[in-house]
């Protein structure tokens, strides 16, 4: 909307320009017409991009150069934006109530582990368990291609290694209305070896790597994870993860981050021939972080060798997952079934926890050395219901690590997805949980911290992701709505004088309405995605909203008093200081023995105006409904007061 407002201002700035410039050529040459000579070409059109040819001037603006194929681009890339939002925003909030669900079974279905050097009972297989401790590994790490260096109680061990190297960038530059691609080169270190095949004059080529770098695993699974991950082989990695009695399997050391540099103090003898040939390395500090550098001079050229390495350092750590047991031994694995033994109460559909009812508490189950001996524990642990089924846990059981089981998973229900048209559902998934969005749940946190910390941390994070996807669903909508319309701002937009006779105009009132459509859509499908999943919370907010209405009206029109009509006061009611006509008094009248509005002397309410003194009751006693009338709708405002006569 930013956009087109900018694109039917921009315009109005170029006729102001031509304005200015016409007064003072009219000023300059006395006589001449006010129109362009035949060969005059202003300056201010040259910095505009815009050319003056004949009698009749042509303003083509900067965006017009481009021709037809960018405003043609961007229609369809609006079309192909609103096919992709839909399906992005439903599955966002699909995945974000299952996440909700998951940790609320965590939160309240979790067997606390208070040591994690106790052995567990078979019967804690499948459950959700918490255990906090400190990992340990006991094998030494060696690196590949440097025998000397080696780690001690590490998870890894990574070996950067980075060769300085022509980079070849491709920039789109625009020459005489048409675009072309142009490439630059400069010098940078980088872990992989750069190709630059945009080099005719083969001055910016680079020789292969002597020694390839490593990577921190194998295959990153989410995107922060891969911005870190490097290149080349996966690095060196231990065994067994011991923590406690149990063990990290992949499922936990993915999560892990707690990377620090190896200080090597002696780098040794290489295996790889070729990177003595550079020259011997030198300890030197760059960009922060202690490199050996392997370089033929004295100054840095392209083709030498910088090394480092680090490790993943074992720690602190605070685990909340499923327990399951595999040849190798007991392990975590994430959480998966949104419905099991523990229903997702009202209260926690509106995110309420254990502290919003601190009379209510939930029996927390703590496993102990005794517990297997506890009836009463394992009568409770039945009840809580398992997280994994009996073909999950025998499957586990045949594999050793349990990172081997591909099939392990919950799939989205098969009325839960959204139509994504030509877009693969399984990829737009993939892309999703790629990002952070997922569809499971294992609490990792490389500190000692509570349960109750923990939950509270994991839930703040995973709204921060959910947010952030929202937010980013309603501004593409936005952008969407102006590329569908372009084609029309882009032409009432394209000339002064179209846009001083309403094209603007129109371009403005055009951006409010299809940002107000897109708006309304983007959140039609976010409320029809809670209302999809989560129908008791949405039928009680109704209902409470639909009672809130009904009793504020209520009051209000109870506050406000009668609403009779003027037209409908009693025979020879008048309002104060009004002409009253005789009446004519029948044998039936002269026995009443009504009172008169004279003897009524309390104020009328707000908004209500005082009949004539003359104005007959009802009854024997005046009341205010009987000597007051609503005022008419000219004069509702006014606040009539009593006069010193009706006093």
């Amino acid at each position: 909307m930013l956009v087109a407002m900018l694109r039917a201002i921009v315009p109005f700035a170029s006729f102001a320009a031509i304005v200015a410039d016409t007064g003072v050529g009219f000023q300059r040459q006395v006589g001449s017409q006010l129109e362009f000579g035949a060969g005059a070409r202003p300056k201010f059109l040259e910095s505009l991009g815009g050319t003056a040819e004949g009698p009749e001037r042509k303003l083509k603006s900067k965006w017009q150069k481009s021709g037809s194929k960018s405003v043609l681009g961007g229609f369809f890339a609006g079309i192909f934006i609103c096919c992709l939002i839909p399906p992005c925003l439903w599955n966002n909030e699909r995945i974000a109530i299952k996440q909700a669900k998951l940790q609320g079974k965590a939160r309240h279905a979790s067997v606390m582990i208070e040591d994690v050097n106790v052995p567990p009972m078979d019967e804690l297989e499948g459950h959700i368990v918490f255990a906090s401790g400190a990992t340990v590994v006991d094998e030494t790490l060696k690196d590949k291609y440097y025998p000397s260096v080696v780690a001690k109680n590490c998870v890894k061990l990574r070996r950067v290694v980075e060769m300085y190297q022509w980079v070849e960038t491709e920039h789109e530059k625009e020459e005489g209305g048409v675009k072309k691609k142009k490439y630059t080169w400069k010098e940078a270190w980088k872990d992989s070896e750069q190709k630059c095949p945009h080099d005719d004059s083969n001055t910016h080529k680079n020789g292969p790597m002597p020694l390839p770098s490593s990577k921190r695993s194998e295959k990153a699974y989410q995107a922060w994870a891969a911005m870190t991950n490097g290149n080349g082989d996966p690095c060196a990695e231990a065994a067994k993860v011991n923590f406690g009695v149990y063990y990290c399997g992949e499922y936990v050391r993915r999560e892990l981050t707690n990377w620090k540099d190896s200080s090597v103090n002696d780098l040794g003898s290489c295996t790889n021939n070729e990177i003595g040939k550079i020259g011997k390395p030198t300890l030197s500090t760059m960009n922060e972080h202690a490199w050996w550098l392997y370089k033929r001079q004295n100054d840095v050229t392209i083709g030498d060798v910088r090394v480092r390495f680090e490790q993943l350092e074992c720690g602190p750590l605070s685990v909340c997952g499923v327990l399951a047991k595999t040849e190798t031994g007991f392990t975590f694995v994430p959480l998966v079934h949104e419905e099991g033994g523990l229903g997702e109460s009202l209260a926690q559909e509106f995110g309420c926890d254990d502290d919003c009812f601190p009379c209510v508490g939930t029996d927390t189950l703590y496993f102990r050395s005794s517990s297997a001996q506890d009836p009463e524990f394992i009568d409770k642990l039945n009840k809580l219901g398992m997280e994994l089924s009996t073909q999950e846990r025998n499957a586990f059981t045949r594999l050793k690590s349990s990172a081997a089981l591909d099939s392990y998973g919950a799939a989205p229900e098969e009325g839960d997805l959204c139509c994504t048209c030509c877009i693969p559902q399984n990829k737009l998934l993939e892309l999703m949980h790629f990002i952070g969005l997922e569809e499971e749940f294992l609490g990792v946190q490389e500190k000692s911290v509570s349960h109750k910390i923990m939950m509270g941390e994991e839930k703040k994070a995973a709204d921060r992701r959910h947010n952030a996807c929202r937010l980013f669903g309603v501004i593409m909508g936005c952008v969407a709505a102006d590329l569908l319309i372009s084609p029309i701002t882009n032409f009432l937009s394209s000339h002064w004088l179209l846009w001083i006779m309403g094209g603007g105009l129109i371009s403005c009132a055009l951006c409010l309405v299809s940002c107000i459509i897109s708006l309304l859509c983007t959140t039609g499908i976010i409320s029809a995605a809670w209302i999809r999943h989560r129908p008791r919370m949405v039928f009680v907010l109704l209902t409470v909203t639909l009672l809130s209405c009904g009793a504020t009206f209520k009051l209000m029109h109870s506050a406000a008093g009668p609403d009779p009509a003027t037209s409908n006061l009693p025979a020879g009611a008048q309002l104060q200081g009004q002409t009253t006509q005789p009446q004519k008094t029948g044998p039936a009248m002269a026995g009443t023995l009504a009172a008169v509005c004279s003897t009524y002397t309390a104020a009328c309410p707000l908004g209500h105006l005082k009949l004539a003194a003359e104005t007959k009751c009802a009854k024997s006693q005046c009341n205010w409904s009987d000597c007051c009338v609503q005022a008419p709708a000219q004069r509702l405002l006014a606040r009539q007061m009593p006069t010193k006569k009706d006093a």
